[in-house]
């Protein structure tokens, strides 16, 4: 499903980047969970062309700490941790 995937928070605009590369068209679920598991952002829920799909999410009143965004589609799921700081 997914080639490869970057995650990034931008502390200054709090919104987080996502870019991912992917090898086929595919419908695509992006949600930035907390530790816990709950999802705190729906950050897309699209079909995705091959290639680079790029997203951004402003997301107010996060706390510090680490995240997973989960990408979930028909094919299975990927998940990405990053850091909220």
């Amino acid at each position: 499903m997914i080639n490869n995937a970057y995650v990034h928070w931008n502390e200054e605009e709090s919104n987080v980047h996502v870019n991912i590369n992917i090898d086929k068209p595919v419908q695509i679920k992006a949600e930035m969970c907390d530790g816990t598991g709950k999802c705190v952002a729906n950050v897309f829920d699209k079909l995705c062309k091959q290639g680079e799909v790029n997203a951004v999410k402003k997301i107010k009143d996060i706390a510090k700490g680490l995240y997973v965004m989960k990408f979930s589609s028909n094919e299975g799921q990927n998940v990405i941790r990053f850091k909220v700081h």
